[in-house]
């Protein structure tokens, strides 16, 4: 609540913005035209002003209340009262994936790419997935080999997959060698990921994070050698790429939704459910908004729908 506290005391503080000359009911210098197209400050009417201060307070609360439900989320998420999380399709092939690979005697490979630098927020969300992977390794003695592209993320990846070992009790499975920084940039690490993918022949790959230009050129790999494929990326430019050559792709909100449902952390599951609770009130809004704009049509069609069915 203290958050709540000291965005109240800040909207308080900053107050209501300005009236410029341009809002509709304040004076107009109707002799000049260059003092029409240039807004400035003027003294602002007293409707004007009153309808600013309305837009501030609406704005304010509007504010207060997504602030307020995403604690109360956070809150009962602590208490175990989070709200379920659906099936995730990529996610839950997960199993699948690392248990092939053990059957047929290759590695995996995790990857979150070469543009996914230490302050990309879409590492640390992928972290929980790679901490996952490297358990089902571990669990089924499989070895899971991680490149990565900046030399500061290399120890957030090495932490994780010996997590993820520690997890099963399989800390001995994790080797140094099996997380490799690969220097030089977006493309130099895209083809150095791809003679290691070659050489090694991973039988799942799993590729989460921030993605641009190399997220084709890893998949296409993946793809010539026969690698069952997991990708997971919120950014919608590069999704088309994944979905032609994945066997399973997490778009977009997904992405978090499935660090959120792996972590089980309180604070991800309270804010996700806040959120998803907020989209559903504002589609119901919307839809309540076009019936009302249309209530004489709707009016006509309900009333034969009970005709009809009555």
């Amino acid at each position: 609540m203290r958050i709540v506290l000291v965005l109240t005391l800040l909207l308080m503080l900053t107050g209501p913005p300005p009236v410029r000359a341009d809002e509709p009911g304040t004076a107009q210098n109707a002799t000049s035209a260059a003092a029409t197209s240039m807004p400035t400050d003027v003294e602002p009417t007293e409707e004007a002003s009153l309808r600013a201060d309305h837009r501030f307070a609406a704005h304010a609360a509007l504010l207060i209340l997504i602030v307020v439900g995403v604690l109360t989320g956070i809150v009962l998420a602590r208490r175990g009262r989070a709200l379920p999380i659906r099936d995730i399709p990529g996610l839950n092939a997960f199993d699948e994936a690392v248990a092939r690979a053990t059957e047929m005697g290759r590695p995996s490979l995790f990857t979150t790419g070469g543009v996914c630098d230490i302050r990309r927020v879409q590492l640390y969300a992928s972290m929980p997935l790679l901490r996952r992977v490297a358990a089902l390794s571990g669990e089924l003695g499989n070895r899971l080999i991680v490149p990565v592209a900046y030399p500061e993320t290399l120890p957030v990846h090495a932490n994780a997959l010996r997590d993820g070992y520690i997890d099963v009790g399989a800390l001995e499975a994790f080797r140094a060698d099996d997380v490799r920084f690969l220097p030089g940039g977006q493309f130099f690490f895209a083809m150095a990921t791809m003679g290691w993918m070659l050489k090694e022949q991973p039988a799942a790959c799993f590729y989460f994070g921030w993605w641009e230009a190399d997220s084709l050129m890893l998949a296409e790999t993946g793809q010539a050698i026969n690698a069952l494929q997991i990708a997971g990326t919120d950014q919608l430019y590069q999704v088309p790429f994944f979905v032609a050559a994945c066997d399973y792709t997490i778009i977009g909100e997904e992405f978090w939704a499935s660090s959120a449902k792996i972590s089980r952390d309180p604070g991800l599951l309270g804010s996700l459910g806040a959120q998803d609770l907020f989209k559903l009130a504002i589609v119901g809004l919307i839809v309540g908004g076009v019936l009302l704009c249309h209530y004489g049509r709707f009016a006509e069609w309900v009333d034969s729908l009970r005709k009809a069915f009555g």
